[in-house]
């Protein structure tokens, strides 16, 4: 009988003692902040495993403007394995061979959607409000949008007729910033519209880059502003599901060129019948048939990598 894959997901910046996150009939997944000698070991980004050896891995989660050493050639060929949903960015002839699909665990904050849609505040009761909950993912990097969501924020404080407020760990010096917060779901569940853009937007460099950032908000009961994985349209989700920022946003270089009052009125118009109609289609064609869940949950990406080391143990390697 085959042995069970033991996993070790080394992730520096965690804390306590080693836990194990998910297992099945082929293996074990183990969170860890420490490398263990006895376990297969994946880095999540390099500065978890910053030497590694020709059995390791890497999983690459954060996008290249986040975490550029990720994506470096002479840093991951010395991985068994990359394990990402950045596909397209990994190219290199001697290491195309290494890449593992893993579309990034965007749903996991709620446990009881059911539950959570009964805590939902109907449209009268919302704050006239948007927010922005986004600490600090300045980059020079051209597909970064730290910059955008700063210049959309500082619009809508300007000229329209929502109150803004920002959320950050990080302050920023701006009168709509409001300190850090919380609970992300008491804050957004209050709003009529939350900002919930990617750290990056590029055909390359966010494809398949979908993170919980809308997720969140869907489950939050509050209408998401969305731009960032560049192929959402294949993930199939209604299309009056979040208010697109692509239809609203240009680049050119490094410069976003908005339609401002065309935002503004899309916004603005935003009826409670509208609201009415878009939980509606959220609920059963989002949250009810769990298609968060069925695309990126973590014990799904963790079933995932097991069977890949599962596969190998099979074949000897």
């Amino acid at each position: 009988m085959t042995k069970k894959a033991i996993i070790n997901i080394v992730y520096a910046p965690q804390t306590g003692a080693p836990n194990k996150a998910f297992e099945n009939d082929k293996g074990e997944i183990w969170r860890s902040a420490k490398y263990d000698n006895n376990k297969i070991n994946i880095g999540m980004g390099w500065y978890s495993i910053r030497n590694p050896k020709p059995q390791d891995s890497i999983w690459v989660i954060e996008p290249f403007c986040v975490l550029e050493k990720d994506y470096e050639y002479k840093f991951v060929k010395h991985f068994k394995y990359i394990f990402t949903w950045a596909t397209k960015a990994f190219t290199h002839k001697n290491i195309g061979d290494k890449v593992v699909k893993l579309n990034h665990p965007s749903y996991h904050h709620f446990a009881q959607p059911q539950k959570q849609m009964q805590s939902w505040v109907n449209w009268q009761n919302k704050n006239n409000e948007i927010v922005f909950i986004a600490n600090n993912k300045s980059s020079r990097h051209h597909s970064e949008l730290y910059s955008l969501r700063l210049q959309l924020a500082d619009i809508l404080h300007k000229k329209s007729k929502l109150k803004v407020s920002w959320y950050a760990q990080i302050p920023i010096k701006r009168p709509y910033y409001k300190g850090s917060i919380k609970s992300k779901q008491e804050a957004i569940k209050k709003a009529k519209f939350s900002v919930c853009t990617e750290n990056s937007y590029d055909p390359i460099y966010t494809y398949g880059y979908f993170t919980e950032k809308m997720p969140d908000v869907w489950m939050s009961g509050t209408i998401p502003i969305y731009m960032g994985c560049h192929n959402i349209d294949d993930f199939n989700f209604p299309k009056n599901s979040y208010l697109d920022l692509r239809n609203f946003v240009k680049k050119s270089g490094k410069k976003f060129i908005i339609n401002e009052q065309g935002l503004i009125n899309h916004i603005e118009s935003f009826s409670e019948q509208k609201y009415n109609n878009w939980i509606t289609s959220i609920k059963n064609n989002i949250i009810i048939p769990q298609r968060l869940k069925q695309i990126a949950s973590f014990s799904q990406t963790y079933e995932a990598i097991i069977n890949k080391f599962h596969k190998d143990m099979l074949k000897g390697k």
